[in-house]
């Protein structure tokens, strides 16, 4: 009919296969197998037709044309109906993912299981294959992956992605400042313009992605992405939000540094007269990086010149412990944390200066943050009378 003619913009079709005009084909498609059906009912269902880009209802039986068999196709276009009703959905979603998150941010006690559901519910809104948050590096020269998560049958990146040299995102630093997202709809249009972030990428088989700057106040300290969203792929306003909700719970933490390096700041010049420096490692029981918190007393004892990541610093200070030595600190550590004791021990270790000097160290565990076990204690160099006699007490542990 007239309306027919109208929607599909055909009007010579005499002569014409439906699925050519109606589908845009040269072959029979899916829905020969259900036109036709000989049945006296309308046979109904709903379809998206690509080709004419409408969502319909359609309604279809055989009836006698002519004095022979045709199919009698009946269009319902429910195209606007079904864009304002998906419009509808996304906001409820929205609404709903947005008070679920910041109620799991605010209450959860755990800081690791508070941002990874959080990520969790970020990457089912968009359908994603993974979400994730990265963190900016003291040194302000790299990102790490501190935080992922992975739909079911994705492999896991975050090992990967440790250390990324803040350069390789020169380009999305840029959008940041400008108080936008990074949106990519399709890998290959950044291949010319950002070869090395091109490169980064395609590594990890993504083709698209959202990525929303993490501020605090007026510097970028991470961000958070979705790779692949298989819906609202363009929808940057609810990364943001979340974004925004996630700097408020790391803030949290941001407070307790500070005010931790202010109380060092007033002792420090007495360690620093005593050679007492004080460290805190965190240990991850699932088999991640370890790391280790020093103040700047412990930092000349290591002999480190400028401040490393908590990571590097760990395995700065563990793999320069004398090979005789590990069995005998590992013990030592397995004691704080097994049974909560204070522990006593010695042990020579290769200084980057001055070669093996012999440290005494005092530990123990105290409470468990963010998922990891906590032990805080400090570290001496021994040297002359006290050298020797540690020494001779150096495979002796005490325990208090």
């Amino acid at each position: 009919n007239d309306a027919g003619r109208t929607l599909t913009g055909t009007y010579d079709y005499r002569g014409r296969k439906c699925y050519e005009v109606l589908q845009g084909r040269k072959t029979p498609c899916e829905l020969c197998g259900k036109c036709g059906a000989k049945s006296e009912e309308f046979h109904v269902w709903e379809i998206d037709n690509e080709y004419l880009k409408k969502h319909f209802i359609i309604k279809d039986k055989q009836i006698s044309w002519s004095g022979r068999n045709a199919n009698l196709t009946i269009c319902i276009d429910i195209t606007e109906k079904e864009d304002v009703s998906q419009k509808i959905q996304q906001k409820l979603e929205f609404e709903e993912n947005i008070v679920a998150a910041t109620t799991m941010l605010s209450v959860e006690k755990d800081k690791s299981k508070a941002i990874n559901e959080t990520l969790r519910m970020v990457g089912e809104f968009y359908q994603a294959n993974r979400a994730y948050l990265f963190e900016l590096q003291d040194n302000e020269e790299f990102w790490d992956n501190t935080y992922e998560w992975c739909a079911e049958g994705v492999e896991s990146e975050i090992e990967l992605l440790q250390d990324v040299p803040i350069a390789v995102t020169k380009r999305w630093v840029e959008i940041f400042k400008a108080g936008e997202s990074v949106v990519i709809k399709d890998l290959e249009e950044i291949k010319e313009i950002s070869p090395e972030e091109y490169e980064i990428l395609a590594s990890q088989n993504i083709s698209n992605m959202i990525v929303a700057p993490i501020w605090n106040d007026e510097k970028v300290i991470g961000f958070l992405g979705v790779d692949d969203p298989k819906r609202y792929a363009e929808n940057v306003m609810h990364i943001q939000a979340m974004a925004h909700f996630v700097v408020e719970r790391l803030q949290k933490d941001i407070t307790k540094q500070r005010l931790s390096e202010l109380l060092t700041f007033h002792s420090e010049d007495i360690l620093k007269i005593t050679g007492l420096g004080l460290w805190s490692i965190r240990i991850n029981p699932n088999g991640g990086r370890n790391q280790m918190f020093v103040d700047k007393t412990m930092m000349d004892l290591l002999g480190l010149k400028k401040a490393l990541t908590p990571e590097e610093c760990y395995e700065h200070w563990y793999n320069r412990i004398n090979d005789g030595y590990f069995h005998y600190i590992n013990e030592a550590v397995s004691e704080m944390i097994d049974h909560g004791k204070l522990v006593e021990l010695s042990y020579t270790w290769k200084h980057p200066v001055k070669g093996e000097v012999t440290v005494r160290c005092i530990g123990r565990r105290v409470a468990d943050s963010d998922g990891m076990i906590c032990l805080e204690g400090y570290h001496r160099d021994i040297n002359g009378l006290e050298r020797k006699k540690y020494m001779e007490e150096e495979k002796n542990v005490s325990f208090a």
